[in-house]
């Protein structure tokens, strides 16, 4: 006679082998490492380009250290970390890479300050001592010799160290030269006295109608504290004397 298998035999069977089965993937999960998921990332160049062109996505953690350089303009990349052209293995549990650089203030700069009025020794050894290169130029002016008297450019301007400042340097004023007084409200007779003391000529006079007294000077014609070479002509405008046409 045939014999037929126990169906509770095999359905004991199957359950056995579905629990074994159950069992080894618990075993597997907890005590077998995953496989990771990784990303491989190649370091860009960035160095000796500006920043603002770099085009970084969010792989990357940027740090960024900031110094100044005579040679780099602002914005240059001087150095980065890790290296171009270097891999990088980017997991889910590290997605990022760090990207460490180093970038360009170009020259330093600094503020110039108010030097007119100063002696200009003393002047250039101020600006060399911030890191600026001076010229100077002399001017004739009736400031004490060694003066300065302007600078180029303004007091308050900012430059980059290394930058050139000239100094416009009084020189005195030279032999042969006078300087003009201020001649305005004194009568005819006095401005030509105060010319001939300040060894000036008179070149013309001229009557024009004003508010001021008749006869009185109103207006020269080279400025007060100008200098000038001795026995240089002026033009004097006086008053009209009232009455005259």
């Amino acid at each position: 006679m045939k014999r037929h298998p126990n169906p509770w035999r095999r359905a004991a069977l199957l359950s056995f082998l579905a629990l074994l089965c159950a069992a080894w993937l618990t075993f597997a999960a907890l005590f077998s490492p995953a496989k990771e998921n990784t990303v491989t990332l190649e370091i860009p160049d960035l160095c000796d380009k500006p920043l603002a062109s770099a085009t970084l996505d969010g792989r990357f953690e940027v740090e960024i250290e900031y110094r100044y350089d005579t040679k780099a303009p602002a914005g240059t990349v001087l150095s980065q970390s890790p290296a171009a052209g270097s891999r990088r293995k980017l997991t889910r549990e590290n997605p990022q890479c760090t990207l460490s650089l180093t970038v360009s203030l170009g020259k330093e700069a600094v503020t110039l300050p108010n030097l007119v009025g100063k002696d200009a020794r003393d002047a250039a050894a101020e600006l060399r001592k911030l890191g600026l290169a001076v010229e100077t130029v002399t001017v004739n002016s009736a400031y004490r010799a060694g003066t300065v008297l302007s600078s180029l450019p303004k007091a308050g301007t900012r430059l980059p160290k290394g930058e050139t400042v000239v100094l416009n340097v009084s020189g005195g004023i030279p032999t042969g030269t006078v300087t003009v007084p201020d001649l305005a409200g004194l009568s005819r007779s006095d401005a030509l006295i105060a010319l001939w003391t300040a060894q000036l000529a008179v070149r013309e006079v001229v009557e024009v109608d004003s508010d001021a007294p008749a006869g009185s000077v109103i207006r020269q014609s080279h400025r007060p504290g100008t200098v000038v070479a001795a026995g240089t002509g002026m033009t004097l405008y006086v008053s009209r004397e009232r009455g005259e046409e």
